[in-house]
């Protein structure tokens, strides 16, 4: 059976052109995806002519409104009912995809899904998770930016399915968790964590293993499978890495073009640099899941290009293939009827 998309065209610093462009990628790779577009009629269907490939497999549904960045979550759930993104999130929650692609306004987005789609039952607040690229491998961290504030029922969820996540997406049989603190020693902290401490290791027969405390350095050591955070520190975390990986990027560009002697080092190392570009390009691991929801919604970065948009799409399919929702729920049922 093939996967269904529904796909807001509209949001994003490059949309609807990086959206199409990034789809028509999608298709090349693989033939068991539809994809429903949703934004203004006559956009999309002038750009879905540039892509006849795309336009075999897809499905326009004309949607007015437009949900801008700048927009502010409250007005943006308001008064945007009419928007591409509410209405892809509304098609998803009648069943007529499986999930929902967007590079919109992660507030309003967030907002929407939450309130079209409810959290999943007994999981207090939904977290955005994505993966990170570690010099172990990859790393699941949540969570990046869905809740300011947590306490430690919060932070304990978010562990429970972030390795859950990790098992799944990762293949991870019993993942190691990791909370995000500023020392590993369990004196350190406010007292959120340290109860979040307590909460992680008294849980008998967890489905993962618990680390203990996690400084910031840890996240790209890779040193756990999962590291636990709130939406503040997990989006600032974030950012200072993809802003270094860019700037090591423009560094590394800098070197080897300002000398001639440059220039001849680069073709020695060209190779080697290729691999490490595509470690560090942060396009490679776009996507990000509303984690807890009774629904798939995934967010790509607003500025994507149609290879993050391509990536972000393939990232929604995996985890529709992969039954992330409907597994999360019995884990959750089997914690809460003591069985774990």
């Amino acid at each position: 059976m093939s996967t269904i998309l529904a796909v807001d065209c509209m949001g994003g610093d490059k949309a609807p052109k990086a959206v199409f462009d990034g789809l028509s990628l999608v298709c090349r790779e693989r033939g068991d995806v539809i994809f429903h577009l949703f934004g203004k009629e006559r956009v999309l269907q002038k750009h879905l002519k540039r892509h006849p490939y795309l336009a075999g497999r897809s499905l326009i549904f004309h949607s007015p409104g437009i949900i801008k960045g700048t927009d502010k979550a409250r007005d943006a759930i308001r008064n945007g009912q009419k928007s591409s993104l509410y209405m892809a999130i509304d098609h998803v929650k009648r069943g007529e995809a499986h999930a929902i692609l967007s590079a919109g306004n992660t507030g309003a987005f967030m907002g929407m899904a939450k309130l079209g789609f409810r959290t999943i039952s007994s999981i207090m607040r939904p977290a955005i998770v994505s993966i990170l690229p570690t010099q172990n491998g990859r790393t699941v961290m949540l969570d990046l930016g869905a809740n300011s504030e947590c306490n430690e029922d919060h932070l304990f969820q978010f562990g429970v399915m972030g390795a859950l996540y990790a098992q799944l997406m990762l293949d991870k049989k019993r993942p190691t968790v990791g909370l995000l603190n500023i020392g590993e020693e369990h004196t350190k902290g406010n007292d959120v964590l340290r109860n979040t401490y307590q909460k992680m290791t008294t849980l008998k027969n967890a489905p993962f293993k618990f680390h203990g405390f996690v400084e910031g350095n840890d996240i790209l050591l890779g040193t756990t499978d999962v590291v636990v955070t709130d939406g503040f520190t997990g989006n600032v975390a974030l950012k200072t890495a993809e802003g270094t990986a860019k700037f090591l990027g423009d560094l590394i560009k800098r070197v080897f073009k300002d000398s001639f002697w440059g220039k001849v080092a680069y073709f020695l190392v060209k190779g080697g640099l290729k691999i490490l570009k595509s470690r560090m390009d942060p396009r490679e691991y776009s996507g990000a899941v509303f984690i807890g929801l009774n629904g798939i919604a995934v967010k790509t970065h607003g500025s994507s290009d149609k290879v993050a948009f391509a990536r972000g799409a393939e990232y929604a399919i995996s985890i529709v293939e992969k039954d992330l929702n409907k597994k999360i729920k019995k884990q959750i049922e089997k914690i809460n009827k003591g069985k774990i």
